[in-house]
């Protein structure tokens, strides 16, 4: 019997190298891996680039694919990372069209920033650009409401992590 496939976070400190994120998604590819998000940038340490990605596997899958990571020359370290003790954040951008003959439009969109704490970054006579940051079960549940409105574009940036304890890439 198959065991449930469920979603993972793993942290990669890696060389920052030209073409290292390439080489790190390749090898998920290669392997037949989906990555769900996968957002990357330099650490304190300029040298080094902090890469997160979140997928969904089976458990013996995902310590298969780490291991891969780990056999990478400018990868440092690799770390599954449980959501339970981690901060996990997300951003999203959503641009929605504004009707100028509806009353009641802005005002419904603005009180469903305040419940989620969106903010409005832009804002014109027939469009109006929200960001929010959160959890990605906060970001999913706010672009599920804001569906009711017309979106012209969004922009999700992929999941960044960071354990609450443990520093990545050090001993304790």
């Amino acid at each position: 019997m198959k065991k449930p496939m469920k979603q993972e976070v793993i942290c990669i400190l890696a060389e920052n190298n030209y073409g290292v994120c390439a080489r790190i998604a390749s090898l998920f590819g290669r392997k037949g891996y989906s990555i769900d998000t996968f957002t990357a940038s330099t650490t304190s340490d300029t040298h080094l680039s902090r890469i997160t990605l979140t997928l969904s596997g089976e458990e013996d899958e995902i310590k298969q694919i780490m291991a891969q990571c780990e056999k990478l020359e400018e990868v440092r370290t690799v770390e599954l990372l449980s959501v339970q003790n981690a901060v996990l954040r997300e951003i999203l951008l959503v641009k929605l069209a504004l009707d100028p003959n509806d009353r009641t439009q802005l005002s419904r969109i603005m009180e469903i920033c305040n419940i989620y704490k969106a903010a409005v970054v832009s804002l014109s006579t027939d469009i109006m650009i929200l960001e929010l940051t959160g959890k990605p079960v906060k970001i999913d549940a706010f672009e599920e409401l804001i569906q009711q409105f017309e979106i012209v574009e969004m922009s999700r940036s992929g999941a960044t992590a960071m354990a609450r304890k443990a520093v990545l890439g050090k001993e304790d």
